[in-house]
């Protein structure tokens, strides 16, 4: 793992999500997995004025570059 990375927070495991837990670090963009959740956190994510994007499973090496141009159109 990269130094930077250690750094950073954590916001908790990808299907158990906490919405005040995310929205203490005040984030105006959420990039998740396709199975991310609960769907309701991800809803009150959204109401507060956070954009959530899920990123969908890709299964072969060509999705690889659509993947990366989502997430990095998004950031």
């Amino acid at each position: 793992m990269a130094p930077q990375a250690k750094v950073l927070l954590g916001i908790g495991y990808v299907r158990r999500l906490s919405a005040e837990g995310i929205l203490s670090l005040a984030p105006d963009l959420l990039i998740a997995a396709r199975d991310a959740g609960p769907d309701p956190v991800l809803q009150q994510l959204q109401r507060s004025g956070v954009v959530v994007v899920q990123v969908p499973d890709l299964d072969w090496a060509d999705e690889v570059v659509a993947k990366i141009v989502l997430v990095g159109g998004n950031s």
